[in-house]
């Protein structure tokens, strides 16, 4: 068994070609907003 590898009946595997799809799309978050929002809560329940 030490002449044999594991997992030596598999086919060999070949890395994927890396796309250049360009720089990723990332927005930062802004941490400092503030928003205030008056809600009737009642309002948004059904009768």
């Amino acid at each position: 068994m030490a002449e044999k590898e594991l997992f030596s009946e598999l086919s060999v595997q070949h890395s994927a070609k890396v796309l250049d799809a360009g720089r990723a799309r990332l927005r930062e978050p802004v941490r400092d907003q503030i928003e205030l929002r008056s809600v009737d809560l009642d309002a948004l329940l059904s009768a």
